[in-house]
């Protein structure tokens, strides 16, 4: 996934980033258009007679089973998976504007009750950071921003 944004070039052609580079989209007209030496254009013309057939052409060169994507997931997905995947789909909901999923738990699987010891040791390496005022700076405005957007609610 890519983070950066579309870039403009006329009122009908943009450059789209995606993860196998720039994309070129939009319709063309004659004008001429600069680009850097690094860029390469593939340009196709087509009528409207063949459109039709370039379009089945480029949706099955995406389509996952031609690129082996589909049958390998399938033979590879456990029962374990299944089960897991349909969990997901069978808890997933929106509440309040915010997507909610119950966690996979593993079955017949005893949580320890205990882990004070855990827990001790997680505070004392707090502490040791939050001596540095820089980061006590920074962890309290990230957790301020995550409050000030609703992605936590603070603890009762």
């Amino acid at each position: 996934m890519t983070v950066k944004p579309p870039k403009k070039l006329t009122e009908s052609l943009v450059l789209m980033p995606s993860v196998f580079g720039w994309i070129l989209s939009g319709s063309r007209s004659m004008k001429n258009i600069k680009f850097d030496k690094t860029s390469a254009i593939h340009n196709i013309c087509t009528d409207e007679v063949t459109l039709q057939k370039e379009d089945e052409y480029v949706c099955s060169f995406w389509d996952p089973e031609t690129l082996g994507i589909e049958a390998s997931q399938e033979k590879e997905m456990s029962t374990l998976y299944r089960e897991i995947l349909k969990q997901f789909h069978d808890s997933y909901k929106v509440m309040d504007g915010r997507r909610v999923v119950k966690l996979p738990w593993e079955k017949d699987k005893t949580l320890s009750s205990d882990n004070h010891d855990v827990s001790l040791q997680r505070l004392k390496c707090s502490q040791k950071k939050f001596k540095n005022t820089d980061f006590q700076n920074i962890y309290t405005e990230l957790m301020q921003d995550y409050i000030d957007k609703n992605q936590v609610d603070i603890a009762p």
